[in-house]
């Protein structure tokens, strides 16, 4: 159901732990809402950890025959940003000194 975009690259986060944020699970009637629903959950799971590029693609095959739809969500996972400096502007008086 989940598999990364790069093959060199494995996923960020145990499937089991992604499973968890996906709305649907085998044997549900298929449902759009859901789709976008898990993806928006994925993307802002995978946002809380510095990956703000990251990019979920469901691919879709229909079978016809026995009316079931495979979807497997491949993550584009892209890199972890972190925070390299902070700082801090005001015009408030107080603040242009350390506390203490």
């Amino acid at each position: 159901m989940f598999r990364s975009s790069d093959a060199d690259r494995p996923l960020v986060f145990p499937v089991g732990e992604l499973k968890r944020y996906f709305l649907l699970s085998e044997g549900d009637v298929f449902n759009v809402s859901k789709v976008r629903d898990s993806i928006d959950a994925l993307k802002a799971l995978y946002g809380s950890h510095g990956y703000i590029d990251f990019v979920a693609i469901p691919l879709v095959d229909v079978d016809d025959k026995r009316l079931r739809i495979s979807l497997i969500m491949e993550l584009d996972q892209e890199q972890q940003f972190r925070i390299g400096k902070v700082e801090v502007f005001s015009s408030s008086p107080q603040f242009d000194r350390p506390p203490g």
